[in-house]
């Protein structure tokens, strides 16, 4: 058990149905917790961001990989208790050791790292690129790569760099900027593991005062797996 990701109770099958019953989660999910807050400062984002990184190196340490990270599988444990933030919704998650690959493209467009789009095989580092595509709409309130059409996304994704050169990068701290540089490299080799990202100078540093104000994004509906092992 981890303190930020949702247990599970009890299972039972019942006519050949599986029916899974789930810990009662009491807050709201994290982004609509920000919506109705209205702003957040950095410190939040550290807050909620450690906690999230803590839990993925459990995961992947427990040899799973949750494949689709995303703010919308964020939901607070206690009403307003940013610390209680706790990862939800393992429908595509799938048992995998550091280095094993897998080759099953699914997720959410928004959120997939490259090698997901370009149908290369790909190990549990992919959790860490949706964390840092996580971070960037936090820090911001928009993703790194936008486009209405998924060609042209998944070009951005795969092609591109994150540009943090605009007015809203202006009060976030460097060492929040490296980090999210650190989680969106685009070899997954060079790609900041949960552990690494954990002892970042960033987790050290005091957060510049400015505030941030969240914006509810409509993300497209994930496909489903396809292919692979």
């Amino acid at each position: 058990e981890h303190a930020n990701i949702v247990r599970m109770k009890e299972y039972f099958i019942n006519q050949g149905m599986c029916y899974v019953v789930m810990e009662w989660l009491r807050g709201q999910e994290l982004m609509d917790h920000l919506v109705a807050r209205g702003s957040h400062s950095e410190r939040d984002v550290k807050a909620v961001l450690r906690r999230l990184l803590d839990a993925t190196a459990y995961m992947h340490q427990s040899s799973v990989s949750h494949r689709d990270l995303k703010l919308e599988n964020l939901v607070l444990r206690e009403p307003g208790d940013l610390g209680s933030v706790t990862i939800v919704d393992f429908g595509l998650a799938k048992a995998a050791r550091a280095r094993e690959q897998m080759e099953d493209m699914c997720g959410t467009p928004e959120y997939a790292a490259p090698e997901v789009l370009l149908g290369r095989p790909y190990t549990p580092q992919v959790d860490l690129w949706s964390i840092g595509v996580g971070l960037h709409v936090l820090l911001s309130g928009s993703f790194p790569f936008e486009n209405s059409d998924d060609e042209e996304l998944y070009d951005l994704i795969t092609d591109t760099e994150p540009d943090l050169s605009g007015p809203e990068w202006r009060t976030i701290s460097k060492e929040a900027k490296d980090l999210l540089l650190g989680l969106l490299r685009k070899n997954p080799k060079e790609r900041l593991t949960a552990a690494e990202a954990l002892e970042h100078p960033y987790f050290q540093a005091e957060p510049l005062p400015g505030r941030h104000r969240p914006r509810q994004r409509k993300l497209r509906s994930k496909p489903p797996c396809r292919g692979g092992t």
